[in-house]
């Protein structure tokens, strides 16, 4: 019993090893695969695409070319929102595709890249995704370098840094770049590729006009990229004429101020941006350039003139003269002369090349003027003369003693000359007031004049009379 068992199993183990080698293996199922020959190249370059393991069920797919990165199982318009379909094609019976595209130059379908949108193929990493018409999950990811250049700004001024970025070039290989076919000078001097193909360099934008300009870039091997260059006006402004410390500018002189590459038909505002003065309003053309004539103001010393239409900000330096106004010279009064009490001063004119030219005047009962000893202090005056006014007459001193005074003069730069030598002068108990300007001395004999003055008023009102008395006595003889 126990033998027709082992011989049954036996019979089994047999009977299935006979199945096994009679039945065919069936083919597994492989996952889909794509490669792309070659795997870099420029905008508009063929690129073929081989596929395996898809569908022989004459199913289409999809062909997507996308700078964003994906993978197998995420979906077109889901997780990849910006592409290109740059091709459809069918499988053939052994499931294989064969097939070539483009490389486009812009990216304007998708959610994120459809209704007039668009994102421009410019040089790095992109990625090719295959997915079934009748489905949009990715089935199969490729990655495709895109040969090229990035500025960085894309626009400046002659003199301007530009970075250069470049990708897909030759591993390890020396670069020349050039500005509109001509070389320029970069940093570093030479620029080779990394094992990547990568590199990042830097050039001056050359002195030429504003233009769009051609930069481009080719390794050893040949691989080249280009991308445009706008040349713009340079913003800036001038001043006329330039002032330096040796040669500086003063008040009230013509200053012009010229100015390029602003907005056209802008208002320009021109600024002391060091005294906070608005000095001028004006209006650039159409062309963007102004030109603007102002007298110059302000203290001594460096100031910032700046130029701007609310977006465009320039500025440029002006120099104020520091050069102080001379001595006054004293006039009036004379040294150790009494005066009257209302004094009456007078000093010779000090001319500027900053004008208006002030005068601070001081009074004190000391010589060495300290605060404690002045006894009157005048400042911004425009005349170079003074009289002291009722309320501020000057006592007078016992035993004469003498007021001293001197002056100074401030320039429209705000210049503080040096103090005149002091003058002397006294007013005495006695003194009377006089007419501006007379002398002191005369003051003593004012009462005879006047003495002198009446008696004559006097004599000639009884000669007056007398002579009627004798005319009419006349007549009546």
């Amino acid at each position: 019993m126990k033998c027709n068992r082992i011989y049954r199993v036996l019979a089994v183990a047999v009977i299935l090893s006979l199945l096994v080698i009679a039945i065919p293996a069936a083919p597994a199922l492989a996952a889909e695969e794509i490669e792309l020959s070659p795997d870099t190249g420029e905008i508009g370059d063929e690129i073929d695409i081989d596929g395996d393991g898809f569908k022989t069920d004459k199913t289409k797919v999809y062909i997507y070319f996308s700078s964003q990165e994906g993978a197998v199982y995420h979906k077109i318009d889901n997780d990849i929102t910006v592409y290109k379909l740059v091709e459809k094609t069918t499988p053939d019976v052994n499931g294989r595709i064969d097939k070539s595209f483009n490389v486009p130059e812009i990216l304007d379908e998708g959610i994120d890249g459809g209704y007039g949108d668009f994102e421009e193929v410019v040089g790095g990493n992109y990625y090719v995704y295959v997915a079934y018409g009748d489905n949009d999950k990715i089935e199969a990811v490729a990655e495709f370098t895109v040969r090229g250049i990035e500025l960085n700004p894309t626009s400046g001024a002659a003199g301007d840094l530009v970075e250069v970025t470049g990708v897909g070039f030759g591993e390890e290989l020396s670069v020349a770049l050039t500005f509109d076919g001509d070389d320029v000078s970069t940093s570093p001097a030479s620029i080779e590729t990394d094992e990547d193909g990568n590199f990042t360099a830097s050039f001056s934008v050359p002195s030429v006009v504003a233009a769009a300009y051609d930069v481009r870039v080719e390794d050893e091997d040949g691989n080249d990229a280009a991308a445009e260059f706008t040349v713009e006006v340079a913003t800036g402004v001038s001043i006329s004429p330039v002032t330096t410390q040796a040669a500086p500018g003063y008040v009230g002189m013509n200053i012009t101020i010229s100015g390029v590459g602003f907005k056209a038909n802008s208002s320009i505002t021109i600024t002391d941006t060091t005294s906070g003065l608005v000095l001028a309003v004006t209006t650039s053309s159409i062309d963007g350039t102004f030109q603007s004539i102002f007298e110059a103001k302000g203290r001594a010393g460096e100031h910032t003139i700046t130029a701007s239409d609310g977006t465009n900000t320039r500025q440029v330096s002006f120099i104020m003269e520091s050069q102080a106004p001379p001595k006054p010279a004293l006039l009036l009064p004379e040294d150790d002369t009494e005066t009257e009490a209302q004094v009456y001063f007078d000093w010779g004119d000090v001319s500027d090349d900053s004008l208006p030219v002030t005068y601070a005047l001081q009074v004190a009962s000391s010589g060495d003027f300290t605060p404690s000893s002045i006894v009157l202090e005048k400042t911004g005056l425009t005349e170079s003369e003074y009289t002291v006014t009722q309320g501020e007459k000057l006592e007078p001193a016992e035993e004469e003693a003498l007021y001293y005074w001197r002056v100074r003069a401030i320039d429209g730069a705000s210049n503080d000359g040096e103090w005149s030598a002091a003058g002397s002068f006294y007013v005495a108990k006695s003194a009377e007031p006089s007419l501006p300007g007379q002398p002191a001395q005369l003051s003593r004999f004012g009462w005879l004049i006047y003495l002198w003055i009446g008696l004559g008023i006097v004599a000639a009102t009884f000669l007056g009379y007398w002579l009627r008395k004798r005319i009419a006595h006349s007549r009546r003889v």
